[in-house]
């Protein structure tokens, strides 16, 4: 997960008009793609401003998605392909973040441990909200998986990334209690909605 800290001056400060204006060409032109690639994110405002949070689309077209005031944090789920900018609310001047004008996420690691020889292996995935319905499901999926492709000598552990959703501690408990999971895998409607998942081709 990146802590991404806006720094307290102003890109757009001290520019020519001319310099101003060709900055936000340069950024309309970048555009977020396609990926499959996600990263968690925490954009943390440490200045005295108050910040917006922008997202560039698949357009390239600026999207805000939340405003920061002094101290505040903000996590969200996006991918490695989109990219932010961020400005001052009050004066619209962009920011810099990490020395750069454009920031984009970066790779998520550790994600996954494999260890062959203590026969384990742990995984963790990212909800795509807070809130999401659909952890545990997605987290038995993935167990699932695992255990078909997998020599049976391996113990799976599959759990949620820490801080990434508000029950956590609840689904990580369930997915890893075998005899919870086995009583669901043998559910035929949960089963098949888990190999519809798995069979799943759809574009994220």
């Amino acid at each position: 997960m990146d802590d991404v800290n806006p720094a307290g001056h102003a890109a757009d400060e001290g520019r020519h008009p001319d310099q101003a204006v060709q900055l936000q060409q340069q950024q309309q032109v970048i555009r977020s793609l396609r990926s499959r690639q996600r990263s968690y994110v925490r954009f943390v405002n440490r200045t005295q401003r108050t910040v917006d949070v922008i997202w560039l689309d698949y357009n390239g077209v600026r999207q805000k998605y939340k405003t920061l005031i002094p101290g505040e944090a903000f996590k969200v789920n996006t991918f490695v392909t989109h990219p932010w900018i961020f400005r001052d609310a009050e004066t619209t001047a962009t920011l810099l973040v990490n020395s750069e004008e454009v920031f984009y996420p970066k790779v998520e690691e550790k994600q996954c441990e494999v260890s062959d020889v203590e026969n384990t292996v742990m995984v963790h995935f990212t909800p795509t909200i807070p809130h999401c319905s659909m952890a545990s499901l997605i987290g038995l999926s993935i167990r699932l998986k695992l255990l078909q492709a997998l020599p049976p000598r391996f113990k799976v552990d599959v759990r949620i990334t820490p801080g990434t959703h508000a029950s956590e501690h609840a689904i990580n408990k369930q997915l890893n209690d075998k005899e919870r999971v086995a009583a669901a895998l043998e559910n035929p409607h949960l089963l098949e909605v888990i190999n519809k998942c798995l069979n799943s081709r759809g574009q994220a």
